[in-house]
Order: C-alpha cells, then structure tokens, then sequence
C-alpha cells in the first residue's frame, strides 16, 4: 500500500464518518420534517439511505390487502391510505412519531378481521 493508497483510504473513511454524522443530526433534529410527514414514514425510515434492484415489485398492504405496485424491489408495508387512518410508516408499519406506548394501535382490516367483529 502507498501513502497514496492509505490517504486515499483515510480521506474515504472520513467521509463515511461525517456522512454517518450528518444523518444522525438530521434524524435528531428531523429537519425535513414536513416532507417526512407527507410521505408518511417514520423518521427512521425518512432518513436512511435504501438500495434496490430495479423491478415491477407487487406488494400487498399489511393492513387492507389491496396490492401496491411498485417501480424497485422497495417495497412498503403498507399503502399510504391506512398508513394515514392508523398514523403509522408506510414503509415499516411502525407508529410515525415512533411512540411505543401507544394505547389505540389500529386493527388490520381484513376479511378475517370483519368476520370476528360481526359476531
């Protein structure tokens, strides 16, 4: 390895690094918080980077089973109509201000589901 090569190396690394960091600022302080809010996701899922392989993907809503169609193998979990009612992440289907406590978690409705609620 060259000097070259290693401050290559060093100059790579430290950017990774402050890239890290400066996602981390913009999780904490959720300063595309407006935008993150319209696509419905969870600051979690706003802010990381996704990967994938371009592909007609079709994937059913967790919640109400009408298939959503998709350009990438991204694909969430939910389509952005429930993810609204529930106030959850379409991408990951966790609460969208990410409050664990929640008392009023929303019921999937599905067939089954409104079976047992007509009896």
């Amino acid at each position: 390895m060259t000097p070259a090569e290693m401050a290559r190396a060093t100059r790579h690394a430290r950017q990774r690094v402050d890239d890290l960091l400066r996602a981390a600022r913009d999780i904490e302080l959720d300063s595309q918080q407006a935008e993150r809010l319209a696509r419905q996701e969870c600051r979690a899922c706003f802010y990381r980077t996704r990967l994938a392989g371009a592909a007609m993907t079709v994937q059913a809503c967790m919640c109400c089973q009408m298939d959503q169609v998709y350009g990438s193998r991204a694909t969430s979990v939910l389509c952005i109509p429930c993810a609204k009612e529930g106030g959850l992440c379409r991408r990951c289907g966790g609460d969208v201000a990410m409050n664990t406590g929640r008392a009023d978690w929303p019921s999937p409705r599905t067939e089954k589901a409104s079976d047992e609620s007509a009896q």
